[in-house]
C-alpha cells in the first residue's frame, strides 16, 4: 500500500498546482438537482448528475482516488449524507469487488488514482463539446466506468453520468424502477442547457447492463444522435433466469415501448452467453436503427464492460492479465463510435469492427 501513497505525498510537498495535462484536465462537478414533476417519498425526486468535462482549472492539487468516486455513490439519494455513512457503501462495494476478483485487500482499490480532479463549471465556454449521457447498471453509479469516462473527456467529450435510482426507497429491483431511470435520462437532457460547455445539438447515449433498457426506451420517446450499449438488458435471452424473464415481460408491456421509433445509429457489445437458452427476444430487431452494429467479445463476462477488471489488475498486478486487453478494445470501439456519430468524423467505425472480425475470429463475432 505504501507505494501508492509516496507519489501523492511528494506531489503535495513539491507542487503548488496540479501537474499540467497534455490537453486539459478531466474535471468532475456534480449537479445535485431535483425533478419537481416527480415525487420521492415526501419530497421531489433527486437526480444526481456527475459531469465529467474538459477543465482548464481544477480545485485540487491531486487527482481523486477511487475511494472518493465510490463515496459519491451513496449520495444519489441524500445529498447531505455524512462522509462516514457514505463510506459504508464504498466499503461494501470494495469488498464485493475484492471477493469477485480475489484481491488480497479490498482497501487497495481505494488508492487507485483516477486522473480526475474536482472542478467547477465555468460561467462561459469558449468551446462546446458533444455530450454522452451514461445510464448506469442496476443500482450502479459513476464508479462503474470511471476509467472510460476519463478517456472520453480527454478525447473531447462531456460525460453526464446518472446513477440508477428506482422508485422509493431508491433500490432498483423491478420493471417499474426502470421507468424512473428513463425519466432521469430525459430530465438530464433538459439540464444540459444549463452547462455552458455542452453542445446540446450533439447528445449520445451510453449504458451498461440495465442501463441499456433505459437508453433504448428513452430513445423511443425523444431523438438522440446515437446509442451504445454494453451488454445491455434490452437484448434478453429467455431460459436462464425465470424471475428475470417475468420482469422483462413486464418491461415490454410498459407504456412507451415502441421499437419502431428507434432510428438512430446503434451499437451493442455483448459478453459470452450461457449456451442453453430457449429463445432470444431482440428488441433491436424490431427497430429501424440505421446503422446497427452487433459484436460479441468471446469469453468476456458482464463485468468486462466496466472499469472494475482493469482497476483490480492495476492495484494487484499479481492477478495477471485478467483484463486480457479488453478495456483497451472496448475503449477504442467506444471512441470510434462516438467520433463518427457525435462528432461527425469519418472514423471508419464499421470497417474497424469488420477488421476485428476478420483478424481475430477467435475473439470477436457478429452474433446478430
Amino acid at each position: 500500500m505504501k507505494h501508492y501513497l509516496v507519489p501523492v505525498l511528494l506531489l503535495c510537498l513539491f507542487s503548488c498546482k496540479p501537474l499540467p495535462p497534455k490537453v486539459y484536465y478531466t474535471g468532475l462537478c456534480t449537479m445535485n438537482t431535483y425533478d419537481t414533476t416527480r415525487s420521492f417519498d415526501t419530497a421531489f425526486r433527486p437526480v444526481k448528475i456527475d459531469l465529467f468535462f474538459p477543465a482548464e482549472k481544477v480545485n485540487s492539487k491531486v487527482p481523486m482516488s477511487y475511494e472518493e468516486i465510490m463515496d459519491m455513490s451513496a449520495l444519489r439519494l441524500n445529498y447531505q449524507l455524512p462522509r462516514d455513512s457514505a463510506h459504508l457503501e464504498s466499503k461494501y462495494l470494495a469488498d464485493a469487488i475484492a471477493q469477485e476478483f480475489r484481491l488480497d485487500s479490498a482497501s487497495s482499490l481505494f488508492h487507485y488514482n483516477t486522473g480526475i480532479y474536482p472542478a467547477s463549471l465555468p460561467a462561459t465556454g469558449k468551446r462546446k463539446y458533444p455530450v454522452i449521457i451514461y445510464a448506469a447498471g442496476m443500482n450502479g453509479s459513476s464508479w462503474e466506468n470511471i476509467v472510460l469516462f476519463h478517456q472520453l473527456v480527454q478525447q473531447g467529450y462531456i460525460v453526464a453520468a446518472l446513477s440508477s435510482v428506482g422508485l422509493y426507497p431508491g433500490y432498483m429491483s423491478a420493471a417499474p424502477d426502470l421507468e424512473e431511470q428513463v425519466k432521469d435520462i430525459l430530465f438530464t437532457r433538459q439540464q444540459l442547457a444549463r452547462i455552458p460547455l455542452a453542445d446540446t445539438s450533439r447528445i449520445g447515449l451510453l449504458s451498461w447492463s440495465m442501463g441499456g433498457s433505459a437508453i433504448t426506451k428513452a430513445a423511443m420517446q425523444q431523438p438522440f444522435k446515437c446509442l451504445l450499449s454494453f451488454d445491455g438488458t434490452e437484448i434478453h435471452r429467455y431460459g436462464t433466469e425465470p424471475a428475470w424473464d417475468a420482469q422483462y415481460n413486464e418491461m415490454m408491456r410498459s407504456p412507451g415501448v415502441k421499437p419502431e421509433r428507434l432510428t438512430a445509429p446503434y451499437c451493442y457489445l455483448s459478453s459470452e452467453h450461457p449456451p442453453k437458452v430457449d429463445s432470444v427476444f431482440d428488441l433491436m430487431k424490431h427497430s429501424k436503427a440505421a446503422p446497427a452494429y452487433f459484436m460479441k467479445i468471446k469469453g468476456a463476462r458482464h463485468e468486462d464492460f466496466s472499469s472494475m477488471v482493469f482497476i483490480a489488475e492495476k492495484v494487484q498486478p499479481s492477478l495477471g492479465d485478467i483484463d486480457k486487453g479488453r478495456a483497451a478494445v472496448i475503449g477504442n470501439i467506444t471512441s470510434l463510435f462516438f467520433d463518427e456519430y457525435l462528432k461527425g468524423n469519418n472514423a471508419g467505425f464499421g470497417k474497424h469492427l469488420d477488421s476485428l472480425f476478420s483478424a481475430s475470429p477467435d475473439k470477436y463475432s457478429k452474433e446478430y
